[in-house]
């Protein structure tokens, strides 16, 4: 039976699906990160080997005539060469295809149509194509120097205010009551002291929540990092638009990640900036995971 597998190997887990060329699911099930840049290889390698030998455990007259994986970290020849050697070596298909996960998301729900995706969860990026298959991303570099209007920038803001409100320098803010609650700190060293010892950038960005919590409560530090993310998150849509010419025609902006998902107020400053300067674009939420982009994008390597 001729099979697509597609992979969305993400910075927390990697989800793998399996199809028949008709995009019936055959197979599908969920495993550790394959983040290459944040993650020891021997990691990625056990999880993705791992999700594929339970594949074929479960579905051994799969025949993969394509096989796409839209990876986290995938920004450089030697990290794809990586994922098409292992790929090739744990599947025997000759048509694999490594991609960045931005890519498994733009195509997860346009497909061929023109738009952009903006992302915005433990990281974020920005990336879309136009009618004539024109690409453009921007964002994506990670924590440490890029990831504006991320959950991570959003919780390291309010880290820094809360850190200013301490010393004075600015007004007290109801995030610090929050974030004590939430850490289960008696005062404000404690509480420093034990994000200083998370182990993962996941743990800082989960923090982000509370910053919408003292929003809704009109504290003026978190209202102002909820503008700041918002319009930082419109400035990356602005410059793929831009370089596209994506304004010239009616085209999709696809929102992706628990920032523009879940944060309420994130989302519909951000929506009303972007309408403001696009009256023509579509704004809707993600309705498939990127393992459907990298499913469409091996589909049409095949019809292709």
């Amino acid at each position: 039976m001729k099979c697509i597998m597609g992979l969305d190997g993400g910075g927390t887990k990697t989800l793998l699906r399996l199809t028949d060329i008709n995009k019936n699911v055959l197979f599908e099930a969920q495993g550790g990160p394959a983040n290459i840049c944040t993650n020891a290889i021997e990691i990625v390698t056990e999880n993705i080997t791992s999700l594929i030998h339970d594949c074929f455990a479960k579905v051994a007259e799969a025949e993969l005539v394509a096989v796409c994986i839209g990876a986290a970290g995938v920004v450089e020849s030697q990290n794809t060469y990586f994922f098409e050697e292992l790929l090739f070596k744990l599947t025997k298909c000759k048509n694999i295809i490594v991609r960045n996960d931005a890519y498994a998301a733009l195509y997860a729900n346009l497909d061929t149509k023109p738009g952009l995706t903006i992302t915005a969860g433990t990281g974020s990026f920005c990336l879309g194509k136009n009618a004539k298959g024109d690409m453009a991303k921007v964002g994506g570099w990670g924590h440490l120097f890029s990831d504006e209007g991320s959950a991570y920038y959003m919780a390291t803001l309010a880290l820094s205010r809360i850190c200013k409100a301490f010393d004075g320098i600015e007004k007290p803010t109801k995030l610090t009551a929050l974030f004590l609650q939430k850490l289960e700190c008696k005062g404000f060293e404690e509480m420093i002291t034990k994000v200083y010892l998370f182990k993962d950038k996941k743990e800082i960005a989960a923090l982000s929540t509370l910053v919408e919590t003292a929003a809704q409560d009109g504290d003026e530090a978190a209202l102002d990092i909820i503008d700041k993310t918002a319009k930082e998150l419109c400035t990356m849509c602005r410059e793929v638009i831009e370089m596209l010419k994506l304004h010239e025609a009616p085209f999709s902006i696809v929102l992706n990640g628990s920032v523009l998902i879940k944060n309420q107020l994130v989302k519909n400053e951000f929506s009303e900036l972007v309408k403001k300067e696009y009256k023509h674009c579509e704004i809707m939420d993600a309705v498939f995971d990127p393992a459907w982009g990298a499913i469409n994008i091996a589909l049409a390597s095949v019809k292709g």
